[in-house]
């Protein structure tokens, strides 16, 4: 359905629609393969989840490609609900789960280095000096250590809607922002006070990368 609807050149709107949908149907086809084969063990599931989301996150690279320019509208949108989608499982069903998938390296750290490397290799590396590319590095190697790459990936789209005046990708990514923010924020097992200068320091950094992405943002306006 999701290939025709291209082909005959559907509305934004229903792509953005059919592409969650097909990671819906991905997650219902983990979720009845380990019934099938009578693996009940959520560790299994979450790691199947967790390929699954990487999936969709790579296409993102490739975001400028997409054409009609209108669906990369869709595909960024269904990645932020995808973000909002797999911290809501992680929230509600996986904070012990996702601890044991952190000691999976594959997982943990393979796949967002390997997302981070194509996007720095092909989106980054033209686009910024060596002193920019060395904060984006150090402030994504952090997340990849932490286990929140996904924040990182939100940005990106948040950088993306800017440089193309997007306003509702740009609205959505906020809001996929503040929600992943919060999540960190629920997940951290330590004291008040830590939390409160984790939130603290988070805000030093948001505060650095607004000044990333506006430069971003007239850099994008330049090449094009």
């Amino acid at each position: 359905m999701l290939f025709l609807s291209y082909f005959i050149r559907s509305h934004w709107f229903f792509i953005f629609i059919q592409i969650f949908v097909l990671y819906l149907s991905g997650i219902a086809l983990i979720w009845d393969l380990s019934t099938l084969f009578g693996v009940h063990r959520f560790v299994e599931n979450f790691s199947y989840l967790t390929l699954l989301s990487y999936g969709f996150y790579l296409a993102m690279i490739w975001l400028q490609r997409v054409q009609p320019s209108q669906y990369q509208r869709s595909l960024a949108l269904a990645n932020l609900l995808i973000i909002l989608s797999s911290l809501g499982f992680y929230t509600l069903f996986g904070q012990y789960e996702l601890e044991k998938i952190k000691y999976l390296p594959i997982l943990n750290l393979g796949l967002p280095i390997l997302w981070l490397a194509l996007f720095m290799m092909l989106r980054i590396r033209n686009q910024f000096s060596v002193v920019t590319q060395f904060i984006l590095l150090a402030f994504a190697a952090i997340l990849i250590f932490y286990g929140y790459f996904e924040i990182f990936i939100c940005i990106a789209i948040l950088s993306w809607s800017l440089s193309q005046h997007d306003k509702i990708v740009y609205g959505l990514a906020l809001v996929t922002l503040a929600l992943s923010l919060w999540f960190i924020y629920y997940a951290l097992n330590v004291s008040f006070l830590v939390k409160s200068f984790s939130i603290f320091s988070s805000g030093l950094l948001l505060l650095a990368l607004t000044w990333i992405l506006h430069k971003f943002q007239s850099k994008e306006g330049i090449n094009t």
